[in-house]
């Protein structure tokens, strides 16, 4: 447990061992690698020879051409863009084979989004082309290769009308409740807020408000992003916070502190399929074409604490990211570890607000905290977990604790989920010069 145990003055952070209890009858079997529980990256770094997120990288490594950001391109891309929001916006309340082609044009839009390709005439299966004109070698199908920053592509798309007609965009499993925005619009929306906060927060407040569990999850993913810039990240890190806190549930009584945020979250259940991952996001067996389900007079309790309870585990989801980010910054090459310095120190940043938020003493749900760390510890009771990806958030946590600005009880429930074997966090520190004085 963690405790004030004072040796030579120094508070130093103790804690309880999880012993796993292995049932009579039940043999453990350990797994032929230590698991990790980290996501892959979702938005493309910028590639070199070496990448420091190749292990982790769901994408193909593929070498970009380095494009010249002429007025040609940056014209080119424009038109793209606003053709594809175009033919999106025109379709209303779809029908399931209209619902299909406004899902096209939203991952075309997306893709235009992220500066990366563009297709061949305009048509799938006829190879593509980066900006520049060089083709990807050896495929008919759509590889994404991000030619420009985001920095550039905000040159793109500044003044550029982003409001999206979402209806038909949402998803439920068969006959059953709207669990929230399809991922082909919610990461439409993704790279938009990344493109446009902290100036514009529309598309992240309709992720908050209107994009269930797919809204929720991707807020969470943007948070240990290399590529997102600073100002973006620190926005998806408090609407984390502000929908694990629209609602208190730490007692019988429910306290709603977030009347808007409570009654838009209750309108969505927590119920889905996952079947696969399709370029980092979670994909369901889903029947399409939903329209927004109405605003009710009050929240529906069951469905927010369920999803506050949800928002809960992105939130730790994300820590846990952020940690596996720094960690394969800082076990990378020097040269990588120049490379993304700055991207590591905002990731940090991000972590130890997300830190704060969740397990400090002013965070209103500790009990559903509590009750989700026990359900996660039970779920990889049997795993040993990669050190390496937890090495971060359990420096912050115990540094943290160490200061007196975290809830104790919040900590050794979240360092029962992080029972690997310790490793030199503060070498990552040091080779990331993350604590400059």
């Amino acid at each position: 447990m963690a405790n004030d145990a004072v040796n030579k003055g120094a508070k130093i952070l103790t804690f309880r061992p999880k012993q796993a209890k292995i049932l009579p009858g039940i043999r453990k079997v350990m797994p032929a690698e230590k698991r990790r529980i980290s996501q892959p990256v979702f938005l493309v770094p910028m590639k070199r020879k070496e990448c420091a997120f190749r292990s982790s990288c769901i994408r193909e490594c593929i070498e970009p051409a380095r494009a010249s950001f002429t007025d040609e391109i940056r014209a080119k891309l424009s038109l793209e863009i606003e053709y594809w929001l175009r033919s999106l916006n025109q379709l209303k309340n779809p029908d399931k084979k209209e619902f299909q082609e406004k899902s096209k044009y939203a991952r075309r839009a997306t893709w235009a989004m992220e500066g990366s390709v563009i297709p061949v005439g305009g048509e799938e299966g006829g190879g593509t082309n980066c900006l520049c004109g060089k083709a990807v070698p050896g495929t008919k199908s759509m590889k994404s290769m991000q030619a420009f920053t985001i920095e550039q592509m905000r040159e793109v798309v500044d003044g550029m009308d982003f409001g999206l007609d979402l209806s038909g965009a949402y998803v439920s499993l068969k006959d059953g409740p709207v669990s929230g925005m399809h991922p082909d619009f919610a990461i439409l929306l993704t790279r938009i807020a990344n493109l446009n906060l902290p100036q514009d927060d529309s598309a992240l407040k309709t992720l908050m408000m209107d994009g269930g569990l797919y809204g929720i999850r991707l807020i969470s993913r943007m948070t240990a992003e290399p590529t997102v810039p600073h100002d973006a990240r620190m926005s998806y890190v408090w609407a984390m916070d502000k929908l694990v806190s629209s609602a208190i549930f730490n007692s019988e009584k429910v306290e709603v502190i977030n009347d808007y945020l409570a009654l838009a979250l209750s309108r969505f259940y927590t119920v889905e399929e996952r079947i696969n991952m399709i370029e980092g996001s979670p994909w369901s067996w889903v029947q399409t074409g939903h329209n927004l389900p109405t605003m009710g007079s009050k929240p529906n309790i069951p469905n927010l604490r369920q999803m506050i309870s949800f928002s809960v585990s992105e939130f730790f989801q994300a820590i846990i990211n952020m940690s596996a980010r720094l960690g394969e910054i800082a076990t990378s090459s020097k040269e990588n570890m120049q490379q993304h310095q700055e991207s590591a120190q905002s990731i940090y940043a991000g972590l130890k607000e997300s830190i704060r938020l969740l397990a400090g003493k002013e965070q209103p749900n500790k009990r559903v905290l509590w009750e989700f760390c026990k359900r996660k510890t039970q779920e990889h009771q049997w795993d040993e977990l990669d050190s390496g990806e937890q090495a971060m958030a359990k420096y912050v946590l115990r540094k943290m604790w160490g200061n007196g600005e975290l809830e104790t009880d919040s900590v050794d429930a979240l360092l029962e989920v992080l029972n690997a074997e310790d490793v030199d966090a503060e070498r990552y520190v040091r080779n990331l010069d993350l604590e400059q004085d």
